[in-house]
């Protein structure tokens, strides 16, 4: 199993990685696809025979001696092992049906609004039977996999089936960019980034024929559900001989909440290879063979990576170099040379690619804004208490998850710091169980450098964008900082599962039953939200969306129009018509709809919502694209939507009631 699992991930990486290559300097039309399959085929089946992986012997020994006792106490135990498999499975495939039956595709902020309350007692109670199912540690480990692999696609795919028209803006604009690549060939002018999940999606499309908006849906859900509980458990049973531990730790984790994964963008694909670089470099070998196409696997992964999204990638490929320079150099002073310079590049790389970009954009040079820096305030101890009991528990973990993080992050360093000094009377943080790295100090740190990246980064102005979108960059950055510190994490949490596995039997279900709601309480965090004590904000695209949109396009026929509407109704016009109408002007190209919402286009649009709906607005967003109609499109979600609606009437050469109210457009012409 553990060949099939690296060898499908070399393959993914590669064709992602050969596939932007061909598309950055070549086109993804039909013979760049093959191309890149070729490419693919060619150097993996090299690799495949220098490196002749198979199982360690080690490891078939101990799957051969879990299945034997599988089968010795199959008598004895049968009858309640297949009685929670059957719960379990029934009741994950009671949740996919309730959550495809709550699906819509009306306006929503969270899917929580559509998904009825019964949902979260078959949730917990899967969570719990699966928690009973590992303790039992009867299952092998292919069995083992269906059962945790459900679990997590369960987890990445509420927002999948609850919103049917989509989800977030950014897939969008991705999905539209896609799909112009597989009918063209190439998107010009083509950037250094993106280029890896646009490759990826557009290629499987062109050989499974699976359309290209379900594909880029399914991507990253799918790869995660598939990819990380595997990798997870190899990295936990290196770090710890204990086999329920291990496989607690590959479910428990998800207590930390997962939003990065349960939508397809180009970060959270980098990410996912990111994350796996982390996870694989933890595992050890003492098979050359194994050891090299780990290597091989590293290096593809890290460029895929940096291809996808260079957040996420300029640390992986840094990563790599570290570990990789770490096992071939032999000459201390080298390595610590060595190591200082990586460090250096780690700290630097990622603000001065932003100052760089900041530099080079016309928007992005605008004068500085002061209310582009980011307030700074230091995690603090939440304590709810307003609401009702479910509410208030669900807070209590949700507000203060940095601070959780936080000391699982601590305590696992000085967990580690005990056992190296103990073992090798060394402070240092370094394994016993050894690795591709020397330990875990290339992890530790990757994480303090990009801490201090992260706080460089906050300091540059990101003024031309949008007030609430500003703190997004130096976000990542701290998020993968924290990807980094996995290690410890996972030290800590097998220590916490450690202690509660020692207690009396009661007392050990009634652990592991809190930690089931914990894993509610993450999946519940996981996704937007709206309750009493924090709203998203952000609507969901909606039918009525894409009626409007369709009937601007109508109206509006091949006539010169802009529209002026929300960052959604943009959505759904990227969505049914791709990037059909941009306008030349001096300051740049402008798309016909307000895309991004930083750009000027949306300020006209805020104008409007915000300020007064008027004739004159409305045409001075005409003139700046050079348009002689604009539409402009209000929600009946919007705040204030009576008074908007007033003023947008008064002047308007014509106005369109879209589903019974839900969305109306109004014309305005020179």
């Amino acid at each position: 199993m553990a060949a099939t699992y690296y060898y499908f991930l070399l393959a993914l990486s590669l064709l992602t990685l050969y596939g932007a290559a061909v598309y950055r300097f070549y086109q993804l039309n039909n013979a760049g696809v093959w191309l890149t399959v070729a490419l693919t085929a060619v150097t993996f089946i090299v690799l495949k025979k220098v490196n002749k992986v198979k199982e360690s012997e080690g490891n078939i020994t101990g799957q051969q001696r879990l299945i034997n006792q599988y089968k010795n106490t199959l008598p004895r135990g049968f009858a309640l092992r297949r009685l929670l498999a059957t719960g379990y499975w029934l009741l994950v495939t009671v949740n996919f049906f309730i959550l495809w039956q709550s699906a819509t595709s009306e306006s929503i902020i969270s899917p929580w609004q559509a998904v009825p309350w019964y949902f979260w007692l078959t949730f917990i109670i899967s969570t719990v039977l699966l928690i009973m199912i590992v303790l039992k540690n009867s299952l092998p480990n292919f069995s083992y996999w269906l059962l945790v692999t459900g679990y997590w696609l369960l987890c990445f795919s509420v927002a999948i089936i609850i919103f049917k028209v989509g989800f977030g803006f950014d897939p969008f604009i991705h999905q539209a960019t896609e799909k112009l690549i597989s009918a063209a060939g190439a998107v010009y002018p083509k950037p250094w980034y993106y280029l890896g999940q646009y490759a990826l999606v557009v290629i499987l499309h062109k050989l499974t024929f699976i359309p290209i908006v379900l594909l880029d849906k399914l991507l990253v859900p799918l790869l995660a559900a598939l990819a990380l509980p595997y990798a997870l458990y190899h990295a936990a049973r290196t770090m710890f001989p204990n086999e329920r531990i291990s496989r607690l730790i590959s479910l428990l984790v998800l207590i930390f909440p997962f939003t990065a994964f349960i939508a397809t963008t180009p970060q959270n694909l980098a990410n996912l290879f990111l994350l796996l670089i982390i996870l694989l470099s933890l595992i050890k070998t003492q098979q050359n063979e194994i050891l090299i196409t780990r290597y091989s696997l590293l290096v593809t992964l890290a460029f895929a990576a940096l291809l996808t999204h260079p957040i996420a990638g300029i640390p992986a490929v840094l990563f790599v170099a570290l570990i990789i320079g770490t096992k071939f150099f032999k000459n201390k002073l080298l390595v610590a040379g060595y190591w200082l310079l990586v460090t250096l590049l780690s700290v630097v790389s990622l603000p001065l690619a932003f100052y760089l970009n900041n530099k080079n954009n016309l928007i992005i040079n605008a004068a500085s804004d002061a209310t582009a820096k980011i307030n700074r305030q230091l995690p603090q101890l939440f304590f709810s208490g307003t609401e009702n009991f479910l509410l208030n528990f669900v807070y209590l973990y949700g507000f203060n998850i940095v601070v959780i993080i936080i000391t699982f992050i601590i305590v696992g360093i000085i967990i580690n710091i005990k056992r190296a000094k103990k073992i090798t009377g060394c402070w240092l943080p370094a394994s016993p169980a050894g690795g591709l790295a020397a330990g875990y100090s290339p992890h530790l740190l990757m994480s303090f450098s990009l801490l201090l990246s992260y706080f460089i980064t906050r300091n540059i102005s990101f003024s031309y964008l949008i007030n609430y979108e500003r703190s997004n960059f130096s976000g990542r950055i701290l998020i993968i900082a924290a990807y980094f510190a996995l290690p410890f994490i996972i030290i800590a949490l097998a220590k916490l599962i450690e202690m509660i596995l020692r207690q009396e039997r009661m007392v050990k279900y009634l652990f592991f039953c809190f930690l089931a709601g914990w894993l509610a309480c993450s999946l519940y965090f996981s996704y937007p939200r709206l309750d009493d004590y924090y709203n998203s904000r952000s609507f969901s695209a909606s039918q009525a969306d894409i009626d409007a949109v369709r009937w601007v396009n109508q109206d509006a026929g091949n006539g010169n129009y802009i529209v002026l509407a929300n960052q959604q109704v943009s959505a759904a016009a990227l969505r049914e018509f791709g990037f059909k109408k941009y306008f030349d002007t001096p300051s740049g190209k402008i798309f016909y709809y307000p895309i991004p919402t930083g750009e000027k286009l949306y300020q006209y649009y805020l104008s409007m919502v915000n300020v007064k709906a008027d004739k004159k607005t409305a045409l001075a967003a005409a003139d700046l694209a050079g348009a002689d109609t604009a539409y402009f499109v209000i929600n009946n979600y919007w705040f204030a939507f009576d008074k908007i609606l007033a003023e947008a009437a008064i002047g308007a050469d014509a106005a369109q009631n879209i589903d019974e109210g839900k969305i109306f457009v109004f014309k305005y012409k020179k």
